[in-house]
């Protein structure tokens, strides 16, 4: 019987094809996300102020629509951190902490058929490191009034609001604890801006 023989060619391809397999075996999993919730939370509770408000779902644009936290690194360069992210994506989470302050300060929340809405919209919410030493958490903010009449829905004001917080370290638990913070500090804002104006148009 003729003996069989594998040409070298063949033999070569297969020992790399074998190599290449053995070295993605080897290789570690990709290390999980850490996943992050918002807390801001107001703590104390208002009087009911006799309001009540729909409030809508709030818009946002990339890359602040996206679970990964982000990183502004220059004024148009964002960077994003796959292995922290948001549990949630981050609009979602802004409405229901929104929801949360306003209720525990004294605003009542109701459907399509409420005289006033609001109608949030995150334009920013990163680490900003341009200055590196000084690393912040920054929340941006855009807010809506509007008022149901007869005639149809007239808007009553429009804010931009934006809080900063400094940072002792770009970390991602330093920089979600920041963020925590900045945000309670613009959701605080709003609920004074909201009261105002409230209180100022109603008859």
């Amino acid at each position: 019987m003729r003996p069989f023989t594998i040409p070298f060619r063949l033999l070569a391809a297969s020992l790399l094809a074998i190599t290449l397999l053995g070295g993605c075996a080897l290789r570690p999993p990709p290390a999980p996300a850490q996943a992050y919730l918002l807390g801001a939370s107001r703590g104390e509770q208002h009087a009911s102020r006799n309001v009540t408000l729909q409030l809508a779902e709030p818009g946002s644009g990339a890359p602040f629509s996206e679970r990964a936290l982000v990183y502004r690194e220059s004024e148009q360069r964002y960077v994003q951190d796959f292995y922290h992210v948001f549990h949630a994506p981050p609009a979602q989470q802004l409405r229901q902490r929104l929801a949360a302050w306003l209720q525990d300060a004294g605003f009542g929340l109701g459907g399509s058929d409420a005289r006033w809405q609001l109608r949030p919209r995150l334009d920013a919410l990163y680490i900003d490191v341009r200055e590196p030493k000084s690393p912040q958490a920054v929340v941006g903010l855009e807010l809506e009034l509007w008022q149901s009449q007869t005639s149809g829905p007239r808007l009553v004001a429009r804010w931009p609001v934006t809080t900063r917080r400094t940072l002792p370290s770009a970390q991602a638990d330093s920089a979600m604890a920041g963020l925590d913070l900045a945000l309670a500090d613009a959701l605080r804002e709003i609920e004074l801006k909201l009261a105002e104006a409230v209180s100022r148009t109603s008859p």
